[in-house]
């Protein structure tokens, strides 16, 4: 997620949240540091403005859709304004935005409409953090001149990395990263997809030799340590 943050020296300063490839938990951790922030009494807002995979006429306040989770950690009201609100720019044909818009004969996302609602969203007074997050991996296409990569750059905001524990982790993880070279990133967090401590560890440790910033692990749900590993990784953000 991209987030941005006001009160103190400047997750994802501005921050941006995003991961080497999609389902790797970066809703998730979004919405807990929200609810974490919230409970401390500071101002949060945060938006997904690309979605695909979710049609704004026929949604469910109790659906497992990503900006349905967005609005509820706020505590928002479910409603068609404030999703829109959230992910103005929505398709869906659950695929890559380019090929969305294809699919369903939609114009392709406007890329300076969307890097202004962005800048707007991330310069309201009032937020003491504010969050954007993407969507799927970092190389994903936004239109046919676009991809997401671009977004971040030219919003110049921290990014928190989120990569899985999983065979094949370290090459699109450090692949993320290469892309990534001269952008601020906060933190890399490796979600234990897989429910594999000993892998978790040999990955984290192989990656710690080419990333120097701080990598962090979540446990998966299943584990004795996962609270303590999330509230590590939210202390260590804020």
């Amino acid at each position: 997620f991209f987030s941005s943050r006001r009160r103190h020296t400047r997750l994802q300063g501005d921050w941006s949240s995003d991961v080497c490839s999609s389902d790797l938990g970066k809703t998730f951790l979004c919405c807990e540091i929200i609810k974490y922030l919230k409970q401390q009494k500071y101002n949060v807002k945060a938006i997904k403005p690309v979605m695909t995979g979710f049609d704004i006429n026929n949604y469910d306040e109790f659906a497992d859709i990503d900006n349905v989770k967005i609005l509820k950690s706020l505590n928002g009201i479910i409603n068609r304004q404030n999703l829109i609100n959230i992910s103005p720019f929505s398709f869906i044909y659950p695929a890559s935005p380019d090929i969305a818009a294809r699919y369903e004969s939609k114009a392709y996302v406007d890329y300076d409409l969307l890097l202004e609602y962005c800048r707007d969203f991330l310069n309201k007074e009032d937020n003491d953090y504010a969050f954007i997050e993407g969507i799927g991996g970092i190389m994903v296409p936004l239109n046919k001149d676009k991809l997401l990569l671009d977004l971040i750059k030219d919003l110049d905001i921290e990014i928190i990395l989120i990569s899985g524990n999983y065979l094949g982790t370290l090459n699109h993880s450090l692949a993320s990263l290469a892309l990534l070279k001269g952008c601020k990133i906060k933190s890399v967090i490796m979600n234990d997809i897989s429910n594999d401590i000993v892998r978790l560890s040999q990955n984290i440790e192989s990656l710690s030799n080419f990333f120097s910033g701080p990598i962090k692990k979540l446990y998966h749900h299943n584990h004795k340590d996962y609270d303590d590993s999330l509230s590590e990784i939210i202390n260590g953000l804020i």
